[in-house]
């Protein structure tokens, strides 16, 4: 199952459809649930929880959730609520992809899940 259609329905199932954010967070190194990659998805998330420009952020790491973990564990989901009207929201959601996209920390990869980017940029990575 795409990993769309998977994020989708934990939204829907467990979060109540409030978010409209998914991350994909990956560890170039191994598994998602080393120390290192723990500490520094937790480090993620509290940034994450402070920015305005979002609520309801919710990950693995806070969970440990199987839901929010692939099948290998060398990824986890981020979801978040990009608060807003529509256009506040597609503002915020590019914002909050240039901040964290990319590699985060030296240790951790970000990246927006597939089709959960609110609409910020057609040339996300899927």
């Amino acid at each position: 199952m795409p990993r769309a259609s998977v994020a989708a329905g934990v939204i829907d199932k467990k979060f109540g459809g409030e978010t409209n954010l998914v991350l994909l967070v990956g560890s170039p190194a191994g598994r998602i649930d080393t120390p290192a990659s723990r500490e520094t998805g937790q480090a993620l998330v509290t940034e994450l929880k402070k920015d305005k420009r979002l609520s309801n952020v919710v990950s693995y790491w806070e969970t440990n959730s199987p839901d929010l973990l692939s099948e290998d564990g060398r990824e986890a989901m981020v979801l978040a609520h990009v608060r807003g009207d529509a256009t506040q929201q597609r503002e915020y959601a590019k914002g909050i992809l240039d901040t964290y996209s990319g590699t985060y920390r030296n240790t951790l990869t970000v990246q927006a899940g597939e089709g959960a980017a609110v609409g910020a940029s057609p040339s996300l990575p899927r």
